[in-house]
């Protein structure tokens, strides 16, 4: 059965318009780190407003589908020759940089790779893809022995919480202590009291489980991050066959900053993971889809805005008993990971997760911030959940019923908010670039869940 409105079409320009998003972030990111520069919010609101056209819009164009892989082609080889020009993260000494030998021997593999994935013969795809995405793991196994503590207080707090879930303590009725001593002007008052952070682990306890693998199998949480990127990949590169989900699995691979955000162990590879892992099983195994959209669901406190994207995967007309029957399900894994860790004890989970903490950064990389700073005007903190409203209901009307059209809104979705937030920062966007990738790599005919 068709949904009437698939992303068959191959002059369909949407998957055009998300690679050049694509380009435009990771240039930004790669300058920038994600922080404040005048030129560059206005570099993201371009690609903002091309990132809604691309959902919102029916452009057709001759030929695009000729077109798209010579644009993900260069734009993956750009990518690759940026991560050349500069160190993987901000965590590196210079007297370690001799440390980054094999990281930099690496890349030089890892392009010509790249290139011969995207030129040579289809049937380098099966071995080829595999192995760049077994190469991005050792590079990041390299950038974790050199980096070997991130100065930033995510990762610490992961390595306290961690080992305290382990040995049967609360992590959420604890306190960390602050690695910035006091001094950081990004905390609320009173959050910083005798060295140590008054509030316990900050994410749903989603985000903790996954921290566990990496800090019990290397000692450390990066690695959990370093895997989800890998398992984001191959989500995505084996969405659908051809070459073009390998393809743009590998621009979420060597995206510049791509190790950056790993160093950092930030929660957002988790959330790019499950949004690639909804798109996949949509496609491939979509009896058990239900198992990842709970997952996607609460992974992290904003993630219920990805859920009017949700239903573009459903068929049309929509069957509301399979539909229940749907979310009853994925509704069951979400407490099955949420509600144990959440009522240990329910007062603390709802201090540290649910009290949202959150400041007016006027370094955010976003448009309240340009319009504070250049004293246009200062809008409330809260502006993009108001911004993400007719996104998302324009978006559940007109984004195609696909897996590449759900991870389309959902990346659009969430660029609406960070860009309208005073919380716009390299992990965010690569959030957004995440989906997009996945989008890409997702685009194509679909019949719906219950076809």
């Amino acid at each position: 059965m068709s949904t009437g409105r698939d992303a068959s079409a191959t002059e369909s320009t949407t998957p055009l318009l998300a690679v050049l998003v694509l380009g435009i972030m990771a240039g930004v990111l790669q300058r920038t780190n994600g922080m404040y520069r005048s030129f560059a919010v206005v570099l993201v609101a371009i690609a903002w407003v091309l990132a809604l056209v691309a959902l919102l819009g029916r452009v057709r164009v001759p030929r695009a589908d000729v077109w798209l892989p010579r644009l993900v082609t260069l734009t993956l080889g750009t990518f690759v020759v940026l991560l050349l020009t500069n160190v993987p993260t901000d965590d590196i000494l210079p007297e370690w940089r001799p440390g980054l030998v094999p990281f930099y021997a690496g890349v030089v593999v890892a392009l010509i790779g790249c290139g011969a994935l995207a030129l040579g013969p289809a049937r380098f795809e099966r071995l080829l893809f595999p192995a760049l995405v077994g190469l991005y793991f050792v590079l990041g196994a390299v950038v974790i022995h050199v980096a070997k503590k991130p100065s930033i207080d995510v990762w610490s707090i992961e390595m306290e919480a961690v080992p305290a879930l382990l040995r049967g303590e609360n992590p959420f009725a604890m306190t960390f202590v602050d690695p910035y001593a006091g001094t950081s002007p990004y905390f609320p008052e009173g959050t910083s009291v005798g060295g140590r952070l008054q509030f316990g682990f900050v994410y749903p306890p989603l985000a903790l489980l996954l921290c566990v693998p990496g800090y019990v199998l290397g000692g450390d949480t990066r690695w959990s991050t370093l895997a989800a990127i890998a398992i984001s990949a191959l989500f995505i590169g084996y969405a659908r066959e051809g070459r073009l989900p390998k393809l743009a699995a590998l621009l979420l691979l060597f995206m510049p900053r791509s190790f950056f955000v790993m160093d950092r162990a930030w929660t957002d590879p988790f959330v790019v993971m499950l949004t690639a892992a909804v798109s996949f099983f949509a496609l491939r195994r979509p009896r058990w889809v239900f198992v990842p959209i709970g997952l996607y669901v609460c992974l992290k406190q904003h993630m219920f805005i990805g859920v009017p994207a949700l239903f573009l995967l459903l068929p049309r007309p929509i069957r509301w008993r399979d539909t229940a029957v749907l979310t009853a399900k994925a509704a069951g894994v979400a407490a099955l990971v949420t509600l144990p860790l959440a009522l240990w004890d329910f007062h603390a989970f709802a201090k540290s997760v649910l009290d949202i903490r959150e400041m007016f950064r006027v370094d955010s990389l976003g448009l309240v911030a340009f319009l504070h700073n250049h004293g246009i005007v200062t809008l409330s903190k809260w502006a993009g959940l108001v911004a993400i409203v007719p996104v998302m209901l324009l978006g559940s009307l007109r984004a195609p019923r696909t897996p590449g059209g759900f991870a389309l809104m959902a990346g659009v979705t969430h660029f609406s908010l960070y860009i309208w937030s005073t919380h716009a920062f390299c992990n965010e966007y690569y959030n957004v670039f995440g989906a997009l990738c996945c989008a890409v790599g997702a685009w194509g005919r679909y019949d719906g869940l219950e076809s």
